[in-house]
């Protein structure tokens, strides 16, 4: 696991690349052989997992750090800020051993996380194909075709593209889809398909009415600063989700 080399930080800076992943809060070792995971973390032996995972994230991220050449590994918690007034338990951990489905199943078990009883789904996005650039034509093309070759699938999604901007989820580009959301819903399920739709509900790009009008919504810093949240579309920003006016968007 590498982080991302010195060389880069012109381009990091413009494109604000820093914010994808955990470079800004975890340091990279930038050695060979040496890993870390989140919260739960397995080695494979053969058809053999040795698991450690925690049972419980409340009182911060379990960071688990392993280093093959010492044949170590190194089990953190993420603090950093909490004032400690009472009793704290830091970690309650597990160690399981055997094949994966047995330790998957006795870490789900230990969680009271229940077996799933839904059955696999198929289904179809805008997205691989046409990235935002869809319109109501195009997704009724696409989604008449499958009864064309006569294929079955269970969800149908319309992915970016069909709103205004990011974070403007009610407002629906006419241009591209002059008969609204619900007319595109109304036909998918004609065809027999759930319909999908894509959202990124905590963010808000700087073209969204939001960003111009709602600026009270967007999370601050420490230093009052609008909290960016990344450099996809003409850059995002992150909502404050203790908001109530958020919330209730």
């Amino acid at each position: 696991m590498k982080s991302i080399t010195k060389l880069a930080t012109p381009i990091m800076m413009k494109y604000h690349f820093d914010k994808y992943g955990d470079y800004t809060f975890k340091k990279y070792s930038r050695k060979t052989g040496e890993f870390h995971g989140y919260t739960y973390s397995y080695i494979r032996e053969g058809n053999n997992l040795s698991l450690i995972g925690s049972l419980s994230e409340r009182s911060g991220y379990t960071i688990i750090e392993e280093s093959v050449k010492r044949n170590e590994i190194v089990i953190n918690k993420e603090c950093e800020g909490i004032t400690i007034k009472k009793e704290y338990v830091p970690f309650e951990l597990v160690w399981v051993n055997g094949t994966e489905s047995q330790v998957f199943d006795t870490y789900f078990d230990l969680m009271n996380i229940k077996k799933p009883n839904s059955k696999p789904m198929t289904g179809w996005t805008s997205w691989y194909n046409y990235y935002q650039n869809i319109n109501q034509d195009i997704i009724l093309e696409n989604l008449h075709n499958f009864k064309t070759y006569n294929k079955k699938i269970d969800v149908f999604q319309v992915d970016d593209g069909f709103q205004t901007a990011v974070g403007d989820w009610l407002s629906v580009d006419i241009n591209k889809f002059p008969k609204g959301m619900k007319f595109i819903a109304d036909e998918i399920k004609k065809e027999g398909c759930k319909a999908g739709i894509w959202l990124a509900p905590f963010v808000c790009e700087t073209d969204s009415s939001i960003f111009k009008e709602k600026r009270h919504w967007i999370l601050k810093d420490e230093k009052g600063d609008l909290v960016l949240a990344g450099s996809n579309w003409s850059r995002f920003y992150a909502l404050d989700i203790y908001n109530q006016e958020v919330r209730e968007y």
